[in-house]
């Protein structure tokens, strides 16, 4: 067992996701025009799936801001560029959303259980809204699969918590942190891959912030926050089918479980089942 480092969850789940978020990104942004976002919304109101996960919708908007001589900025309009459906847990804490806006389509959750379990929910309202897409024939560009991680570490003066956390050969963070240890840093690497089979390329992002609690002094600890994103573009336009989307959902959940295991230390991912 780690003895400065775990996984901060607020849910009991033997994780440490804070938020997963699942994006869809349309050919062109003229796709998703305000007909189309008016019809996913009008379908909300009829679809008792779509209903019971998202209770309350809210609109998007954007305001139009003109600066004066003297520098001061009045909002002049605001337009309604599109909407967010969000639902609730017991407590009224909001724990997921779908934000419906002309240049993406977008599910969030702050409650992720394990990829078995959220993806089957995320896959419901897909299986919903795709019908809806496909009558307008619009196609996908691209979608994107992002999961944000969040560690605590207790005060160490000898920073011991970071080889604790990550496995020192990964490569995916500067060699330098090992060297210095610093108090605070921040790691932001990107790179491109080519999976087999797929006509398109991955972007991944591997975003690092450590930071101490609270503080600028680290006498409470440190919290550390992981961000992984996986960009699946194609290489042209793919058709909108609840097949296409949950198979390269299912890819890129697999880049990121590789990418995760091979940043994470060995006792850290047995403690938060990453390889099960």
């Amino acid at each position: 067992m780690a003895k400065y480092v775990r996984p901060v969850n607020a849910h009991g789940a033997p994780h440490a996701v804070q938020k997963a978020s699942f994006v869809f990104l349309p050919s062109r942004p003229d796709m998703l025009n305000r007909d189309v976002l008016e019809l996913i919304r009008a379908q909300r109101d009829k679809d008792e799936i779509l209903k019971e996960r998202f209770t309350a919708v809210r609109d998007i908007l954007r305001a139009a801001v003109q600066i004066s001589p003297n520098g001061i900025g009045q909002t002049e309009s605001t337009d309604k560029v599109g909407f967010v459906m969000e639902g609730f847990d017991e407590a009224g804490n909001s724990i997921r959303e779908l934000h419906l806006h002309p240049e993406h389509i977008h599910y969030a959750t702050t409650k992720y259980t394990r990829w078995s379990e959220t993806w089957p929910t995320v896959e419901r309202v897909v299986q919903n809204v795709v019908p809806l897409l496909q009558k307008r024939d619009i196609s996908l560009k691209g979608m994107l699969l992002q999961f944000e991680d969040l560690f605590e570490a207790d005060y160490d003066e000898q920073m011991s918590w970071i080889s604790e956390l990550f496995a020192k050969e990964s490569g995916l963070y500067p060699k330098v942190i090992d060297e210095h240890c610093p108090n605070a840093w921040h790691s932001y690497s990107g790179f491109f891959e080519k999976p087999e089979g797929i006509p398109g390329r991955i972007l991944t992002n591997i975003n690092i912030v450590v930071k101490p609690k609270e503080s600028v002094e680290p006498g409470l600890g440190h919290l550390i926050s992981i961000q992984m994103n996986h960009r699946l573009d194609f290489d042209s336009p793919e058709e909108v089918t609840v097949e296409n989307i949950s198979q390269n959902m299912q890819l890129l959940h697999l880049q990121n479980k590789k990418y995760m295991i091979r940043l994470i230390a060995k006792e850290i991912r047995e403690a938060i089942l990453l390889e099960s």
